[in-house]
C-alpha cells in the first residue's frame, strides 16, 4: 500500500487536472503487467501478469490493447500459470497473438474492450518513445501513467536483444513510472529479479516531474 506521503502527492496531482483517480475495485486495481517480452512477433511475444492485492481475480472477460490491435485474454494460449483466476500473488502468462512493436509501443490492460475509457483500464506501459503512442493518454487520465507534458508521455528504454520489459516495484497498481521497470532476462512464469523501487523511490521520481 501506498504511505500517506504518496496519497497526498497523487492527490494533488488530481487535484491540479494532471491525473484522475480509477474507478476500478479494489481487487482489479492490483492487477499489473508484471513483463513483457515484445522482441519477437506475434507467435513468440508474450505478456506476464500478476495480482499484488488480496482479492482474487478473475481475468476471463478481460482485454489487452497494443497500438489499437486487442485480444481478449480468454482467446490466448496460457504460457504459465492454472487459468484466469488469479490468486493473490499469483502470476500468469498469455501470448500475446499480437506482434508488440519492437521500436515504440505501448501496452494496456483492460477490464472490457472499450479501449478509449479510462474507467477500462486496469494497467498499461509504453516503451520507445517519450511522444503519444497509442492509448497513452487514456493511461495518463486514468493515473496509472505518467504525462511529461501536452503530447509526451514517460517511456521505458528499449529491451536489449533476448530481454523483456520487467516490473520492479512489489506491491499492487497505481501511478507508474518507468523508472519502476528494468529491462532483463526473461523470467516467464516466476518473480522478478533486480532491484525494487521503493515508496519514497516513486515519491522522489514524481517530485521530479512535478
Amino acid at each position: 500500500m501506498r504511505n500517506l506521503t504518496t496519497l497526498v502527492l497523487l492527490s494533488s496531482l488530481v487535484v491540479a487536472g494532471w491525473i484522475s483517480p480509477s474507478p476500478l475495485s479494489a481487487g482489479s486495481a492490483d492487477v499489473v503487467v508484471n513483463e513483457v517480452f515484445y522482441l519477437g512477433d506475434s507467435t513468440t511475444d508474450w505478456v506476464e501478469l500478476r495480482n499484488g492485492g488480496t482479492t482474487t481475480v478473475d481475468l476471463s472477460s478481460w482485454w489487452i490493447c497494443s497500438r489499437f490491435s486487442y485480444r481478449q485474454l480468454s482467446t490466448l494460449p496460457l504460457l504459465a500459470g492454472a487459468d484466469l483466476i488469479l490468486a493473490p500473488g499469483e502470476i500468469l502468462a498469455v501470448g500475446t497473438g499480437i506482434d508488440l512493436d519492437a521500436n515504440s509501443a505501448d501496452f494496456g490492460l483492460y477490464t472490457s474492450s472499450t479501449f478509449s475509457s479510462a474507467a477500462a483500464m486496469v494497467d498499461f506501459v509504453q516503451w520507445g518513445s517519450g511522444s503519444g503512442i497509442g492509448r497513452s493518454q487514456v493511461a495518463a487520465t486514468a493515473g496509472l501513467w505518467s504525462q511529461m507534458g501536452p503530447g509526451s508521455f514517460d517511456f521505458v528504454p528499449l529491451a536489449p536483444a533476448g530481454q523483456s520489459l520487467n516490473l520492479r516495484l512489489n506491491g499492487s497498481g497505481g501511478l507508474t513510472l518507468a523508472e519502476e521497470f528494468l529491462n532483463q532476462p526473461p523470467t516467464l512464469g516466476t518473480p522478478n529479479t533486480g532491484a525494487v523501487a521503493t515508496e519514497t523511490t516513486r515519491v522522489g521520481d514524481l517530485k521530479a516531474r512535478w
